[in-house]
């Protein structure tokens, strides 16, 4: 029994430092849209919808209260800037420790191409981020943006 115990603590103390492992082992440079035209890649027509993923990775000891109102000050952009057609949003509960200390997801998806580009330089969208900058809670945030391809 106290075999079965110790291997099982093994194992977990072994897939702890490969997910550390993984997590320092990749090195992405973010990209900077405040220079660069917005980038509209592909031939999407006007009428088809675009994802838009936004991950937050909250700094340590950040308190749920703070979390919460973050998620609701996101998912109230929906009924504030027109062209978002849904909004959605979770926390990572994947086991394979592959989230690099992204937890919170949202996916707002947009009418078209055109929507998502209001979105981006909409008043209400950068009320947003700004108070997610008074809050300082925000360690980082990972998006992407594409236009679903269906077989």
């Amino acid at each position: 029994m106290l075999k079965k115990i110790l291997t099982f603590a093994l194992n977990l103390l072994i897939l702890a430092v490969l997910c550390l492992g993984l997590a320092s082992e990749v090195h992405a440079e973010p990209v900077n849209l405040a220079n660069a035209a917005v980038a509209n890649v592909g031939t999407a027509s006007e009428s088809q919808n675009v994802r838009h993923i936004v991950i937050f990775k909250y700094n340590s000891g950040t308190i749920k209260d703070e979390i919460d109102a973050v998620s609701e000050e996101f998912r109230a952009l929906k009924d504030k800037i027109s062209g978002i057609e849904s909004f959605e949003y979770g926390v990572n509960n994947s086991p394979e420790c592959l989230n690099l200390g992204f937890t919170h997801v949202f996916t707002l998806m947009f009418e078209n191409l055109q929507a998502r580009d209001n979105y981006l330089y909409d008043p209400e969208h950068i009320k947003f981020q700004n108070f997610l900058d008074e809050l300082g809670i925000l360690n980082e945030a990972f998006v992407v943006d594409y236009i679903p391809s269906i077989d």
